[in-house]
Order: C-alpha cells, then structure tokens, then sequence
C-alpha cells in the first residue's frame, strides 16, 4: 500500500487532542461518538483499497485486476493467478532486457519457491537467447504459461528457449561429472592435471578410473582452472585419458533391463 497507513484509533486521537480543562465525560463521550463515524468511514475505504492490491484481491476484485492488465484467469486458483497478474504487469512494462525478462519469470515462480529456484539466461550470437529453470519441478502446462510470457516480454525479432525440468533432482538421469587426465600420473602423485576442473568443487572427493582395476577414491583440497589436488599419495600409475569423476550426489544413472526403476529420468525440455 506504499505509505498510505490504515488509522485503526480515531477515537483515541481524538481524545488525546483534548485540552485538560476540555476532558470531561459528556464531551469526550460526544468525541467517541464522532469518531465512531470517521472510524467506520475509514475501515470502508481501507477494505476497498485493500479488494484493489493485486497482492491482497480475491475472487472477482482479482479478476477485474487481471481484465485490466489483460491477464484473463483461465480457471486458476487465486494464489497461482496472482503471480500471473503481477508477471502480466511487468510484460506490459518490459523493454525486452535480459533484467525485465528475468524478473518476469521471477514473478511467475513467487517467493515461496523462488530461494529453490535457478534461473539462467544463456545468450546466443546473433539474436537469441535461452533460459533455464532447475531445482523446481514444472509441469508440462506451467511450461507453456512460462514460455508464452518470456516470448511475450522479449525483444521484437529474438529468438527464445526456454528450458525447465519436470522431475525432481533426485530421480534425474545425469552423468557423473568428469574430466580426463591430460598428464599421465605415477604412483605417489598429490595431484592430477585434468582437462577442465570447472565443474568440480573447490574442494571434495573425486574417483580415479572408477570400476577399473587400480580404481582409488581420494580427498582432494584445492583446485586450479586445470588440477586437483591436495590428496594423499596414490597407490597406483594412472594413463594418459584415466577418467577422474566426482562421487554421484544427486540423481540417478542409466537403468538397465533388469532393474528399469533405477534409471533416471530426463529433467526437462526446451
């Protein structure tokens, strides 16, 4: 409501102004009676102002909320046509920058499920982005409500993705996240040069040669943009290409024909 404050005390300020020689009980009691009025007149205005709020109308008030920014509500419980409205708001406003757009999809998702939300908006040379929604689960309807207000707040002549995920982390399908050794490593080494560590924690535990002969799980503790490093002395050589993986954390793997249930499933679609 911005500054706009709700008097809850008209009689009580009323009677506060009063000069002391002016505090007897007839005139306060004709005070009280005054004040009564502007109280009720007050908590009228104030329950219209509030049936106005996007952030506090139900019902019919939201409605007409939505048939003014041209949001029609489509059979949606109030809570889920609210975050339409408020998104429909900043739609009608956008000049198509990678800010409006996200906070378009931010007002969609709501605060409740924002902080489990990641949003990423990925550019592509000349005309054209995608964005990406992981850690809430979309359903297939939600996607195109998605997809239709970021077309909607983009640019004239932009071409746009939009990338969400169906299934939780933990019943995703993914692969492990690994990079080769480009430095053969002799028994005893501390470190490993690798092909690219971005992907990797700046410290944890990683597998070399995982389900191989001469397989060893070693704590690392620090990182540079090519090594690990920081563990124990290893006890076997590693080759040139040896795989160094880190320790599956969430989701899931391939399934296989005699155990179907333990696959993953893909996360989602653009």
């Amino acid at each position: 409501m911005g500054d706009v404050q709700h008097e809850l005390d008209h009689s009580g300020k009323m009677l506060a102004r009063l000069a002391e020689e002016f505090r007897k009980p007839r005139i306060s009691a004709i005070l009280t009676g005054e004040a009564a009025q502007y109280q009720a007149i007050e908590d009228a205005f104030w329950q219209l102002l509030v049936e106005r709020g996007v952030d506090t109308a139900v019902g019919n008030a939201l409605d007409v909320l939505g048939r003014i920014v041209g949001e029609p509500r489509q059979g949606a419980l109030d809570a889920d046509y609210r975050l339409r409205v408020r998104a429909r708001i900043r739609v009608n406003r956008s000049d198509g920058t990678i800010e409006d757009i996200i906070e378009v999809v931010r007002l969609l998702i709501g605060s409740v499920l924002l902080p489990s939300a990641t949003i990423k908006l990925t550019e592509y040379y000349p005309a054209a982005f995608v964005l990406r929604i992981t850690g809430l689960v979309i359903s297939a309807t939600q996607a195109l409500i998605y997809s239709s207000f970021i077309k909607q707040a983009r640019g004239a002549a932009i071409g746009s993705g939009f990338g969400w995920q169906q299934t939780a982390d933990a019943d995703a399908f993914v692969t492990a996240t690994s990079s080769p050794l480009t430095v053969a490593a002799l028994a005893g080494a501390t470190s490993f040069t690798v092909a690219d560590t971005t992907d990797f924690p700046a410290s944890g535990t990683l597998v070399i040669d995982d389900g191989l002969a001469g397989s060893e799980t070693l704590a690392y503790t620090s990182k540079t943009p090519t090594t690990l490093s920081g563990f124990p002395a290893t006890a076997s050589p590693h080759t040139l290409g040896a795989m160094v993986t880190l320790p599956a954390s969430v989701g899931k793997g391939w399934s296989d024909t005699a155990n179907p249930a333990t696959g993953g499933a893909l996360v989602g679609s653009i």
